[in-house]
Formats: C-alpha cells, sequence, structure tokens
C-alpha cells in the first residue's frame, strides 16, 4: 500500500528513513517507559526536551538515551532487525551540533506526519458549524435542584 507521509532521509550506520507511524510511536512509549516510566512518553520527550530545547537554544537538554530511541524506533519500518546498539553506535556522541541536528530530523519526521495548521485553519474556516458560539459539552457549572 503506497503511503501518504514520504519517510525522511537520515544517515546512521547506513542510510535510512525516519517515519513516525503508529506502531513506531507506540513502540517508542513502550521503550521510554521501560528505563524512565510511564510518565514519559513520545510526545512528552518531542516537546518537552527536543522542541523545548531548541526553543530555548540549549543543546545541554539533549538526551542522547532518548534520542537514540526514538532514531531507533522511527527507522524500523524499513528494517524489523535494527538494533538500538546499532543506533547508538552511528551517533557522533562527541559532537553536539551533529547531535542536534539529528534531534531537528526527529522533529522534521514528526512535523512530516502531522498536518499542516494552515491546511486545518482553511478545513475549520469552511466549516458553517465552526463560528456558533454556545455551551461547552461537559459538566455545567450551577446550581441545580434535588
Amino acid at each position: 500500500m503506497p503511503r501518504v507521509i514520504d519517510p525522511l532521509p537520515v544517515t546512521l550506520d547506513k542510510p535510512r528513513t525516519l517515519l513516525f507511524d503508529y506502531k513506531a510511536i507506540k513502540a517508542c512509549e513502550l521503550e521510554l517507559a521501560k528505563v524512565w516510566g510511564p510518565q514519559c512518553t513520545f510526545y512528552s520527550v518531542l516537546v518537552n526536551e527536543l522542541a523545548a530545547m531548541f526553543a530555548a537554544n540549549d543543546a545541554t537538554r539533549l538526551t542522547v538515551g532518548k534520542l537514540a530511541l526514538l532514531l531507533w524506533q522511527g527507522v524500523r519500518h524499513e528494517d524489523a532487525t535494527v538494533t538500538l546498539e546499532q543506533i547508538e553506535e552511528a551517533l557522533p556522541v562527541g559532537d553536539l551540533p551533529a547531535l542536534t541536528g539529528y534531534a531537528a530530523l526527529v522533529l522534521a519526521a514528526w512535523n512530516a506526519q502531522t498536518p499542516d495548521v494552515q491546511h486545518v485553519q482553511e478545513a475549520t474556516d469552511t466549516n458553517p458549524l465552526d463560528g456558533l458560539h454556545g455551551p461547552r459539552s461537559g459538566v455545567l457549572v450551577g446550581s441545580h435542584s434535588e
């Protein structure tokens, strides 16, 4: 079956491609939880670590072990036999700028999987019910008599 999203090229131990589909994200979360606990999720690493590192322009926030794990799961779609150790050995741990380049590739591969904000806004703009303002669903705050 053809893919809607093309994997992103990355060179590790050899040229590979990154793809964060459901299977990769689920595997990331299982592996992250084994080492760092259940509070460490795919999204927490992307947002609280990788994206925050770039936002603060502070490469010291980079966690090499988590980066290696995300890269490992992101390339397994094309080679299920690749090991975490192979990916760890391919990472230039002594070259912080190169490591941040890999972090940028992980974020770019994830961004390739997510919809473009402009396209989401266009879809919302065409929804005739989008401009309605009424009570939100869920529990309503107020008094009631029993």
